[in-house]
Parts: C-alpha cells; sequence; structure tokens
C-alpha cells in the first residue's frame, strides 16, 4: 500500500454518526432519570406521564438534541400524535387566535397541528381534509357547517373525532363548539331597535359559503321584519 492510499482522500469527510436510536434513548432516559419505556411513553401516551416527568424528559430530549422517528413512533404506536385544523383564512385575526389556542393546548397533550386553509372554496377544504387524512391525523378541527358531504364521509368512514367551531344550534347533528350567529344578531339588532333606531344598513363580510355571515345576516333581517322595518336602500 503506498502512502498515498494511505492518506484520505481530499474532499471526503468522514463523519461518525453521533449516538442516534437506542443510544439517544438511553442517554435522554439517564439525564432525566427515568426508565427508556417511560421516555419512549411520554412521547407515544403522554397522558399516561405525570405532567412533571413530562418536562424531564422534554428537557433530556433537547440537551441532547435528540427527536424521536416520527414515523417509527407511528408504527410501533399505530398512533400519529397528529392532529388538524382547516381554517377560512389566516388573514382573520379571528382565526389566527383560534390556531394559536388549539396549537397550545394540542401541544401540552404532544400532539402536532397541521393548518389548511381553505380560502372559502369547500373542494379546497375537501382537499386540505384529505391530505391531512391521508398524513393519519387522529382528530380535526373545522369552522363553519357548510362543507362538502364527502368531506364528512371521509372522516366520519375513518373515525375520526372532528369538530365544527364558530356555530351552534339546537337539534345539530354534529358536534358544534361556538354561538348561535343567527340567534345573536337577532338580539343585536333588537337591542337597536329597542334604543329607538328604525334606519338600518348591513355591512358584511362575503356570505357566499360562509354559514356564519350568512346566518348573522338572516338574524338581521329576522330582527328587522318582527319590528316592520326594513333596510335601508343603498342608494
Amino acid at each position: 500500500m503506498s502512502a498515498a492510499d494511505e492518506e484520505p482522500r481530499r474532499g471526503i469527510v468522514r463523519r461518525t454518526r453521533e449516538g442516534t436510536g437506542r443510544a439517544k434513548l438511553a442517554e435522554v432516559a439517564r439525564r432525566a432519570g427515568v426508565s427508556t419505556a417511560t421516555v419512549s411513553r411520554t412521547f407515544n401516551e403522554p397522558d399516561k406521564v405525570s405532567q412533571a416527568v413530562r418536562e424531564k424528559v422534554r428537557e433530556a430530549a433537547h440537551a441532547v438534541n435528540w427527536v424521536p422517528n416520527a414515523a417509527a413512533r407511528a408504527l410501533a404506536s399505530s398512533r400519529t400524535h397528529i392532529a388538524g385544523a382547516i381554517i377560512p383564512t389566516l388573514d382573520n385575526e379571528i382565526f389566527a387566535r383560534q390556531i394559536s389556542g388549539l396549537q397550545q393546548v394540542f401541544s401540552e397533550s404532544g400532539y402536532d397541528l397541521l393548518i389548511g386553509c381553505s380560502n372559502y372554496d369547500p373542494e379546497e377544504g375537501l382537499r386540505q381534509a384529505r391530505a391531512m387524512t391521508a398524513r393519519g391525523v387522529e382528530a380535526i378541527a373545522l369552522v363553519g357547517e357548510t362543507h362538502p358531504p364527502e368531506l364528512f364521509e371521509i372522516i366520519d368512514d375513518q373515525h375520526i373525532p372532528y369538530v365544527l367551531t364558530y356555530t351552534f344550534h339546537a337539534g345539530a347533528t354534529r358536534p358544534l363548539i361556538g354561538f348561535d350567529n343567527r340567534e345573536a344578531f337577532r338580539r343585536v339588532t333588537r337591542h337597536l331597535l329597542d334604543l329607538g333606531h328604525r334606519r338600518f344598513a348591513v355591512v358584511l363580510q362575503p356570505i357566499e359559503n360562509n354559514d356564519r355571515a350568512t346566518a348573522r345576516f338572516d338574524g338581521i333581517v329576522a330582527a328587522l321584519g318582527e319590528a316592520g322595518v326594513g333596510l335601508a336602500d343603498d342608494d
């Protein structure tokens, strides 16, 4: 063997991989003062581990720059620990705050959050739902009730828990959380009528594919109709 053969070839940097897999798992367990099973449980079944232990394990994992393999976790536990949220837009502060709250709560329970925007297009919302279910989301939060039937078929067929936000009314057949948009705006309009106002104009966001805005407008018109008052002409 020549001297040239003994020298490392230029341009090639040989690196030994830092401890990964079970080696780093053991290091995280040692630093946190728990078993490797507890480390795995912290990431795979966080609800079975106390908050104090979860914090110690996550701090130890951060200290050694260890991130559990999501694909391996999903295969081992049949869980992805991913939730999804499909909102109309991020341009509206209300929905941005909703996402912030959802992410905080899901994160506390060991879930990551996928976000999709429909841009008030039902077909885009359906596409986002299909993509999320393909990723194995374990729960989905939607906004309003106006969605293509195919979307509900997908989440019902796969038994994915879901909730429809920013809406509520008696007799609903699907899980809702929010308020009755029609009744709320009927009461607001009724209050203005009781104050003596009789000339009304309405400025609303577009109501196409927006059941919340539609319900609010219906509530206004209903209250005005009960009082025998109409909307002012737009001229």
